[in-house]
């Protein structure tokens, strides 16, 4: 059973550039530098909602401002003994910013997806991506 304390609920986003198509992943010196979705912890005292967190947290680790597109799904996995689960919005890039290396990410990449799929350290990341490219080319429709 859950208890408080046991839930860490956190936020990303996959940012598109679409000149060319592209998406954001970034590179961090935690976890052995695995390759990931820019996402981050939610806090209270910064954010009201979740989706202020995916914004923030993708502007903090790319230098990027965004604006969400749409809701993409969940992933869910443990860290010791804490459950995280994060939520992640596609979002259309506003404006690209030059990269600053900070204490959590070395670098950031923007790379066609089919190449972020084999660049990604993490199978939830890469199967987030798969849906979130599905919904993305949905809303294009619509939105371009």
């Amino acid at each position: 059973m859950l208890q408080k304390g046991d839930l860490d609920m956190a936020a990303g986003g996959i940012l598109w550039d679409t000149e060319p198509q592209a998406i954001c992943i970034i590179k961090r010196n935690r976890h052995g530098g695995d390759v990931s979705l820019p996402k981050g912890h939610f806090d209270a005292a910064l954010d009201v909602t979740l989706e202020d967190t995916a914004l923030r947290e993708v502007r903090e680790e790319t230098g990027c401002v965004a604006e969400i597109i749409s809701f993409v799904g969940i992933n869910s996995y443990r860290v010791g003994e804490l459950q995280k689960v994060v939520l992640f919005w596609n979002m259309r890039l506003l404006n690209k910013k030059d990269y600053v290396d900070t204490d959590e990410v070395t670098e950031i990449v923007w790379l066609p997806v089919i190449e972020a799929l084999e660049q990604l350290t993490y199978n939830n990341d890469r199967e987030l991506l798969k849906e979130a490219e599905k919904i993305y080319k949905i809303k294009n429709k619509y939105i371009l």
